[in-house]
């Protein structure tokens, strides 16, 4: 046999099996089943490379740590398989008792071939024919561990074939048998090949069992890319440019050394110079790898399509859109277009059901791309899983095993539910993405945000088109009733209008009863009602806070109400800004104090004593401010305060060592209803509204927010406004 035919086999072999294994574990998903297929395919890559390794190996010590390393390598591919079994396709329980069991197994079956004198008792060299003496106990116990993981391995697998079979899907149980199949033929090939044989004193064919596991990366390369049980697509897209520059590499190295290596050498056995010259020519390929590697990215990042958005511009664009339309197709079409802008699916399918029993149905498919031939049924085949489902689901998340094969069925891969009041409007079902990325936590929580938006746009839509309707009928049917008809509709357009002053009109109506109670107990905590004892006044510390709470809760209600109703308005008056601060920090000390936290405020510079402000509206800014540093801050810690002029700026700032802000959430704190995930895992009642009006607030004096945090380790909160441009007209003129 041709050493070079033996080294192009073992070396393809192990490439293919290494990228493949690294591309599972490195998904984005880390699955145990990605985890365990990759080891398992890494160790055939190592397997394959190592025995190439020790064939081609003269020296006789090197030789036998080579030995050593591919029959470690042989016990990794097993204990991966029996991990994979223990999850393909459906989890299986494994006691405590097995699992120290098996991990037992093979750190003896490591400490066997790695000790001296062990499995491998020496190498022999003679080039192509090398062999080593083997320890027949300590191989034969080497040879019982890896049977027994195999067949354990296969026997989990059989009966998963056997459970997915039962579910009649058939699609699924063939995977699982061709999958099982493909592992056997590798298992008995290499047995044969790299065990029994190696057993009876023939090394001469350990080279021909690495090639079968080609029979197994092929199949999984075909199931990840066709169907996608792995969920590393992405990954494999994200691959090409890889592999393309691998292919590359080897016909390159392979016409080097066959052609200009004959050329040079002729038929002579390798000697040193032409190893030197082997060696220089794959170490010149391995160098130009990577502008090989740039180019090819380039291109296939073309070919997959990718993009990103602006997770705020992206949701102002949708409300928008929601609060300007009323037409039913009209928000829809538009409502979607702004989704699919962002989002880039291959289709959006969206059902909605009317009071009437009626299904509207809209598509929208991008041109170009395959829609699945049963988007129609969708809503049929998930209906009876929408009660189990979230409102906003990835169909890759579902770890019900059945119901994950009937939203799979319906050819999406996130479905959302729209609802109103806990009843269906309407199911939104979107395809895979255009380049090959699966949906993000950002995407379904985009998706998440602008549910709520369309429900609602959906159902006023549908009740504005039976009005068109009812319109259409009374028109043709009584002509006298046109005057009514047209003010029931100018009444129509006014909904949106009476929507938006209901929460203004609550707020006030809420704020008037709460102020009172507040005063009230106030003078009850001053002694107007009698003397108060210690627990009456802790109770009442408590309820004057709650009330507080609350008041604050309502004026950013009835702020965010004036926002979506135009009425939003500065209302500037000359203002004392470091008096006001000040008082600020003094009705807060208490609150710090009952938290065991310390508030530590310095005022420095020449700071000015009047600007044209909204003191009311900035007051509510400082408040949020400090109000958040305790809220977050755990106890005994020190919050400073600190107020300067700086560039003819009058800044304000809030330093805490709190939980800090995580990277991801950074770009969205500010946006509307937006809160961090440890910020609600720490204030669950918070409402997202005071970072916004807070921007809100001081963007309409002029001035900059001052934000900067490190996760776990604190933030800075603030703001700075113009002085110049802030201060009032007499004190310019003096």
């Amino acid at each position: 046999m041709s050493v070079y035919l033996v080294v192009i086999v073992l070396l393809c072999c192990a490439v293919i099996a290494l990228s493949v294994g690294v591309m599972l574990m490195s998904a984005k998903r880390r699955t145990a089943i990605n985890i365990w297929a990759g080891v398992m395919l890494f160790g055939a890559g190592a397997w394959s490379l190592l025995m190439l390794l020790f064939i081609l190996q003269t020296d006789v010590v090197l030789a036998a740590i080579y030995a050593k390393a591919y029959y470690l390598t042989a016990i990794v591919m097993a204990f991966g398989l029996y991990k994979f079994s223990t999850h393909y396709p459906i989890p299986h329980k494994v006691t405590d008792v097995e699992r120290v069991v098996s991990w037992s197994l093979v750190a003896l079956a490591a400490f066997i071939v790695l000790m001296p004198q062990g499995v491998v008792v020496h190498a022999m060299v003679d080039h192509m024919l090398n062999a080593v003496e083997l320890d027949a106990v300590w191989y034969l116990v080497y040879t019982a561990i890896f049977a027994v993981l195999v067949c354990v391995a296969f026997l989990r697998l059989f009966l998963s074939y056997r459970g997915v079979r039962r579910t009649h899907n058939k699609k699924f149980a063939h995977q699982v048998l061709m999958m099982t199949y493909t592992l056997g033929v590798v298992v008995v090939a290499g047995a044969y090949f790299d065990i029994f044989l190696p057993m009876i004193g023939n090394y001469g064919s350990i080279w021909m069992g690495p090639p079968f596991t080609f029979a197994f990366t092929g199949y999984l390369l075909y199931v990840l890319a066709t169907q996608g049980i792995f969920d590393v697509r992405a990954a494999l897209a994200r691959s090409v440019g890889y592999v393309a520059v691998v292919v590359v590499a080897l016909v390159v190295y392979a016409a080097v050394i066959f052609g200009f290596g004959g050329m040079i050498f002729g038929d002579f056995q390798p000697s040193v110079t032409q190893q030197l010259f082997y060696l220089g020519s794959a170490l010149a390929l391995l160098l130009g790898v990577g502008p090989l590697r740039v180019l090819l990215d380039k291109l296939t990042y073309r070919f997959f399509y990718h993009r990103d958005y602006n997770f705020n511009e992206v949701l102002q664009q949708f409300s928008t859109v929601t609060a300007n339309e009323i037409e039913l197709n009209r928000v829809i079409n538009k409502s979607l277009a702004v989704l699919v802008e962002a989002l880039a699916p291959s289709y959006v399918s969206l059902y909605i059901m009317s009071a009437h029993g009626r299904t509207h149905h809209y598509v929208r498919n991008l041109k170009g791309r395959h829609t699945p031939r049963h988007y129609k049924q969708q809503l049929d085949i998930v209906k009876d899983i929408l009660a189990e489902l979230p409102r906003t689901t990835r169909v890759s998340d579902i770890t019900a095993f059945e119901t994950r094969q009937i939203a799979e069925d319906s050819g999406a891969q996130v479905i959302v539910q729209l609802m109103v009041k806990g009843e269906h409007v309407g199911v939104l079902f979107f395809g895979e993405r255009q380049n090959g990325l699966p949906y993000s936590e950002q995407d379904t929580q985009l998706l998440s945000t602008t549910a709520d938006e369309l429900a609602l746009a959906i159902q006023n839509g549908l009740r504005f088109d039976e009005i068109k309707s009812f319109n259409k009928r009374l028109r043709k049917e009584v002509s006298s009733a046109t005057r009514e008809l047209r003010h029931s509709n100018a009444q129509l357009h006014k909904i949106d209008e009476v929507k938006d002053e209901f929460l203004s009109i609550a707020s006030h109506q809420l704020r008037t009863p709460l102020t009172s109670v507040k005063g009230y107990i106030s003078l009850v905590l001053d002694g107007d009602a009698g003397p108060v004892n210690a627990q009456q006044r802790q109770l009442l510390d408590e309820a004057f806070k709650s009330s507080q709470r609350m008041v604050s809760l309502i004026e950013d209600f009835l702020n965010m109400s004036r926002l979506q109703t135009g009425r939003f308005v500065i209302d500037k008056h000359p203002s004392d800004i470091p008096a006001m601060i000040t008082d600020e920090v003094n009705s807060l000390q208490s609150t710090a104090v009952s938290r065991e936290l310390t508030l530590e405020y310095s005022r420095t510079g020449e700071l000015p004593q009047q600007l044209m402000v909204d003191e009311g509206k900035l007051r509510q800014v400082v408040m949020n401010f400090i109000d958040n540093a305790m809220y977050y801050s755990d106890a005994n810690s020190i919050i400073k305060i600190g107020l300067s002029r700086r560039n003819d700026k009058l800044v304000f700032e809030v330093k805490d060592t709190g939980i800090g802000v995580p990277a991801e959430a950074k770009s969205q704190l500010f946006g509307k209803f937006y809160r961090a995930s440890n910020a609600r895992n720490r204030r669950p009642d918070g409402t997202g509204v005071g970072l916004y009006l807070a921007k809100k607030v001081v963007t309409e004096h002029g001035g900059d927010i001052i934000f900067s945090s490190v996760e776990g380790k604190g933030s800075t909160f603030g703001f700075s406004l113009p002085i110049a441009a802030l201060t009032p007209a007499e004190d310019k003129a003096q």
